[in-house]
């Protein structure tokens, strides 16, 4: 792990104090997870943990970008200068930054002085915002397009395994880095340890974010993971519990954005001046902290709007107001209710049949009863008990025979059935695991012979060999 600290005095004192960028050996070199901010303290800092690990720039075959912000992609160029590394980017993030070097100049700040009163900045505040847009397209590297561009939700990198998973949210094309035989995440900003990443609406389409990143969320926590590595703060290893909080922590934001527009009709900045945010009351926030509130804000009533809530009514010369959508009210022809583009919850075609299972030849006892679509779970018997499993594999609820019988036409009900699922899956695992031994043991009986009767024809074929060797030099 390299921590590349940022330049004293360039952020708050409450934002995280540098990039963690790490190494991962591969067999033809090294490969890099991001680089840090584009300054000379980061780059000698940089080239300086390198050299006490006794490894050269040049032995960096591969710069992986988990996304496209300045504090991770900055050195790009200096790197690559240096080592001739390969720089990786999923495309979706290349996309929004180049239209941000593309604007940067006379017409960038006149676009996006139009693009942030549209979302209720006020004229007197546009003068710290063109000063932080100036500050920031200042930081991104020049001349490092990326030599291999990612372009789907799971894709091999470097050499040895490892895969990059689009996780979308943060930036469009954020992408966490698993190495699946080590059990290690490379998160980037999408979990971190103690804070929470910034969502922002969808820059070049009308994409619900928050949506998108809940959902990457849930699919990486469905990883084997023994520990986090993220790119701020610090190294952790309780993934599933952190993503259960970010999760419960974004539902909470949902409610609060919700709240103030139940008999009302407000814009995103009335809404997030009515929030509880994490760096103070709105009183208190400085210009650039009230645009990342609004910002969120906004991302929190996309998610609303894609769930059927919210409708956003525009009017020419004014910011979009938005309004709790009644049970059953078509909204107006001007409203925006945006589409999400994640997958939609999962059908009973997304599991195996019931025939499917029957092949797989469960022991008894166990076996696959019923999907409930509405929740993403599957019901799965096992024994005199049934225990209830989200889309993702992970164990949430165990519920009694009896439970589950009068629970079948409404299996709502088993989500508030929360009292003994603790005691019940402790005394669960014990047959989980017992059940994974049969399962080596079988494994083991099977490959044992074989591996046996191909370490015995590699002996005799280097028997043979020998005999052939002899053999000619007699002759």
């Amino acid at each position: 792990m390299l921590e590349i600290a940022f330049p004293q005095g360039w952020f708050p004192p409450d934002a995280p104090s540098a990039t963690l960028c790490y190494l991962v050996r591969q067999r033809q070199g090294w490969l890099l997870v991001d680089c840090g901010l584009k300054h000379h303290s980061c780059l000698d800092s940089l080239l300086q943990q390198l050299g006490a690990l006794n490894i050269s720039p040049r032995d960096i075959k591969w710069l992986l970008i988990t996304h496209f912000h300045p504090d991770h992609f900055g050195l790009a160029s200096e790197l690559r200068a240096l080592s001739d590394a390969r720089i990786i980017m999923h495309r979706l993030d290349w996309e929004v930054l180049q239209l941000i070097l593309k604007g940067a100049g006379g017409s960038s700040s006149e676009t996006f002085n139009q693009w942030v009163t549209s979302v209720g900045v006020l004229p007197q505040e546009l003068d710290t915002y063109n000063r932080a847009l100036e500050f920031g397209t200042a930081l991104f590297p020049l001349d490092a397009e990326p030599d291999l561009l990612l372009d789907g939700e799971d894709e091999p990198v470097g050499d040895t395994g490892l895969r990059a998973i689009l996780t979308p949210g943060h930036t469009p094309g954020h992408v966490c880095i698993y190495d699946e035989t080590n059990r290690l995440l490379f998160s980037g900003d999408h979990v971190l340890m103690g804070i929470t990443s910034h969502i922002t609406p969808g820059i070049l389409s009308n994409d619900d974010q928050l949506g998108l990143y809940l959902e990457a969320l849930k699919k990486v926590g469905a990883l084997d993971v023994q520990m986090v590595l993220p790119a701020h703060e610090s190294p952790f290893a309780h993934l599933s519990q952190r993503v259960g909080q970010l999760l419960e922590h974004h539902e909470k934001r949902l409610q609060q954005v919700l709240s103030p527009i139940r008999g009302h009709v407000l814009s995103a900045r009335d809404i997030a001046a009515q929030v509880e945010w994490v760096v103070g009351f709105w009183e208190q926030m400085d210009s650039l902290n009230r645009l990342l509130a609004i910002l969120e804000t906004l991302a929190h009533l996309r998610l609303l709007q894609a769930r059927g809530l919210v409708i956003t009514e525009e009017k020419m010369g004014v910011p979009p107001k938005n309004r709790f959508l009644a049970p059953g009210e078509q909204p107006p022809p001007w409203a925006q209710r945006p589409q999400p583009s994640h997958p939609a919850a999962p059908t009973e075609e997304d599991f195996p049949s019931e025939e499917a299972i029957a092949e797989m030849n469960i022991p008894a006892g166990l076996a696959m009863i019923k999907v409930d679509p509405g929740s993403d779970a599957v019901i799965i018997a096992l024994g005199t008990e049934i225990l209830r499993i989200n889309r993702y594999a992970q164990i949430t609820q165990v519920i009694d025979q009896d439970t589950a019988r009068s629970a079948t036409n409404d299996l709502g009900m088993v989500a508030n059935l929360k009292k003994a699922i603790e005691e019940k899956r402790r005394n669960y695992k014990a047959p989980l695991l017992e059940y994974a031994k049969r399962i080596d043991a079988a494994f083991t009986f099977i490959t044992s012979p074989l591996e046996a009767a191909d370490k015995t024809l590699r002996q005799k074929l280097i028997d043979y060999n020998q005999k052939i060797e002899a053999e000619r030099q007699r002759i």
